[in-house]
């Protein structure tokens, strides 16, 4: 527990809370529409949790293009190079952020890395383990299970980097920084 992140938890409850939240006033409204009552009382909320929730989505764009020193695209994917810290690389979907400051070589093997959850869909599979925390947020083992999904991204993903050729102990040491 002590090594826990709570930042990274509180993050995705907050949206999992929020997007079931939304859904649960679109459903009362369209109940009580369906009904003949006052929808309007339930209807305000759901489209203001709704503009949340896009708002939320199109903050992942606006991270994407924070500080942003280049863009290129690299073996099909869009990459943007940022004024950030090493370490805060990640891709969604086709696009891929890296820090300007890294090397060549660190920001070939992170390219690497990346493109691999790009090649394989790994975004869906989070924004569909995220639908499930949603639908199914009383259910413990749907939150181990995308644990270990998310464990396993990583681990397909370090193997395609070694697989392609990278020097182990290059690797190693630019993932334990």
């Amino acid at each position: 527990l002590l090594f826990v992140d709570f930042q990274i938890i509180w993050r995705y409850f907050s949206w999992a809370n929020q997007t079931l939240a939304a859904i649960a006033l679109w459903a009362a409204s369209a109940h009580l529409k369906r009904k003949g009552k006052q929808y309007i009382i339930t209807l305000l909320p759901a489209i203001f949790m709704s503009v949340v929730l896009v708002m939320q989505l199109l903050s992942i764009k606006n991270k994407m293009a924070a500080n942003v020193k280049c863009s290129y695209i690299h073996k099909g994917a869009r990459v943007f190079e940022c004024e950030r810290a090493k370490g805060d690389e990640f891709s969604f979907f086709g696009k891929i952020s890296v820090s300007s400051s890294l090397t060549q070589k660190e920001k070939a093997l992170i390219l690497e890395h990346e493109l691999s959850h790009v090649r394989h869909n790994h975004s869906l599979e989070k924004v569909f383990m995220g639908f499930l925390k949603v639908v199914m947020w009383f259910n413990p083992f749907v939150y181990i299970a995308a644990i270990h999904i998310e464990e396993l991204q990583e681990y397909e993903a370090d193997y395609d980097v070694l697989a392609s050729g990278a020097d182990k102990k290059e690797y190693v040491s630019l993932i334990v920084e």
